[in-house]
């Protein structure tokens, strides 16, 4: 069978936080400009306050940038937020919330196989790669 002209299968990274990897569900902006799952974000914030960031005179530091933040203030990213809903309509109801905290158990990768593999036409399995 031919399946070239099956649909590309969707890239979910972009709905992953970089520091948990998990699917986020109420994405936010720090100071340095990336995007991170809230309550990875303010965790990391809360351990460099309370135990220091390693670089003397900084309070925080970028987990990606490696660059002091200019501000500890998070803006919620209502892009990403519209996204994630078109995406995953279910995402944030109750029954939807018990079911992606079963997700956060799985790795980055499988949790991507498995959003392809209910995008996917019947006749299309993606490979887990």
């Amino acid at each position: 069978r031919d399946y070239r002209d099956a649909p590309a299968a969707v890239d979910v990274t972009h709905f992953l936080c970089p520091l948990s990897r998990l699917l986020m569900t109420d994405p936010v902006v720090a100071a340095d400009g990336f995007t991170y799952e809230r309550a990875a974000i303010e965790a990391h914030v809360r351990k460099q306050q309370q135990h220091g960031s390693g670089v003397p005179g900084v309070a925080v530091v970028s987990p990606l940038a490696h660059a002091p933040l200019a501000h500890t203030r998070l803006v919620r990213n209502l892009n990403l937020l519209a996204q994630l809903r078109l995406r995953f309509p279910t995402l944030h109801t109750t029954a939807a919330s018990r079911h992606l905290a079963l997700l956060h158990h799985l790795p980055a990768d499988v949790v991507r196989w498995i959003v392809e593999w209910l995008d996917a036409p019947a006749h299309v399995v993606p490979l887990l790669v």
